[in-house]
C-alpha cells in the first residue's frame, strides 16, 4: 500500500476530522472537551491498533521487527 492509498484511507480521514475538532475544542469554550478528548483517544488506539493488525494478518509482516516478515 502506498503513501496515497493511506491517505485516501477511510480510517485516517476519519482520524483527521477527529484531530481537527480536537484542536478546536481549545479554542471554542463552549465545546465538550472531556468528552471530545476521550473520544479522540479511543478513535486514535483503533486507528492505530487497525493499521497494526492489518500489516501482521494482510502483509505477513512483523510490526516489531520494522516490517520484516
Amino acid at each position: 500500500m502506498t503513501t496515497k492509498d493511506k491517505l485516501k484511507s477511510r480510517k485516517f480521514q476519519v482520524w483527521i476530522v477527529w484531530m481537527i475538532l480536537t484542536i478546536v475544542s481549545l479554542f471554542i469554550n463552549d465545546l465538550p472537551k472531556e468528552t471530545i478528548f476521550t473520544y479522540f483517544g479511543i478513535i486514535s488506539i483503533i486507528y492505530i491498533g487497525s493499521n497494526a493488525a492489518q500489516n501482521i494478518f494482510m502483509n505477513g509482516r512483523n510490526v516489531n521487527t520494522g516490517g520484516k516478515p
